[in-house]
């Protein structure tokens, strides 16, 4: 299953992406601002506008942390 973590960049969610990749969970990030170092897919986003296309292809679980 792949799960989309918005807010994957912040404090918190960095560490959910983190918990979730150690389980061999396939993560995509949403945030606003680009990841520091990371192999995660990661997606810049805004949240005023539609998700950048392709960035919840896949997804079958969300996790929001975007505050």
């Amino acid at each position: 299953m792949r799960i989309a973590v918005r807010g994957g960049t912040g404090f918190i969610g960095s560490r959910v992406i983190r918990a979730l990749r150690a389980d061999g969970v396939d993560v995509v990030s949403l945030g606003r601002r680009p990841p520091g170092e990371s192999d995660t897919a990661h997606f810049v986003w805004d949240g005023a506008s539609e998700p950048p296309g392709g960035a919840l292809l896949g997804c079958g679980a969300g996790v929001h942390l975007w505050g």
